[in-house]
């Protein structure tokens, strides 16, 4: 396999998974509860910017413009890049079943929107965030597809970020659902399904 032929799978995992998760979003600021602007410990609107431009640069460039990251490239077995198809390619029904699951609940940020719902039926039912395990599959996907040591660089540092926005959330989920959210902790695991229950 080429390595336009590996762009191409990336471009196209990316342009889906992007398609669904815009389309949902869309979908729950037109009929779901307001969200809240911005919640404690969030981001503030133009750091939130510079993280997205950041983010969407570190995607873009390797697959557009390859040239410009050559000197961020790192060479891998064609079975590690294999590998990294078939996670980009898992992703976008995880991105479908994930987002379809949350439904209106969605927001950009930690908060929960007014008139929310517990959602603990698709991937909730064993993963308490599978939003942000399927986000981090396909940085890690794209990163391994495209050689890219900026893309794995992006996929460090969300694997080190992700985790106290998760818990910042779960501090919301607690405060809105209580004792139901506590037994759902419980049952779940935070980013992978719970192999010994507490």
């Amino acid at each position: 396999m080429t390595d336009d032929w590996y762009r191409v799978v990336a471009g196209g995992v990316l342009i889906a998974t992007t398609g669904i998760s815009i389309g949902y979003r869309a979908r729950a600021e037109l009929r779901g509860g307001a969200a809240p602007d911005q919640s404690r410990g969030d981001l503030s609107r133009p750091a939130r910017f510079v993280a997205g431009a950041t983010i969407w640069g570190a995607m873009l460039l390797p697959l557009l413009a390859p040239g410009l990251t050559d000197w961020a490239r790192i060479p891998l077995p064609a079975a590690v890049r294999v590998v990294g198809v078939a996670l980009g390619l898992l992703g976008v029904p995880a991105m479908w079943w994930t987002m379809r699951s949350l439904g209106t609940n969605v927001s950009h940020t930690t908060g929960t929107r007014a008139g929310a719902s517990l959602v603990t039926h698709g991937p909730y039912r064993w993963v308490r965030h599978p939003l942000y395990t399927t986000g981090l599959n396909l940085f890690l996907a794209s990163a391994l597809m495209l050689e890219s040591g900026i893309q794995l660089a992006v996929f460090l540092v969300a694997a080190l970020w992700i985790p106290s926005r998760a818990a910042r959330e779960e501090e919301y989920l607690l405060a809105s659902y209580g004792e139901r959210y506590q037994d759902y902790q419980r049952r779940s695991g935070r980013f992978l399904p719970r192999i010994i229950r507490r």
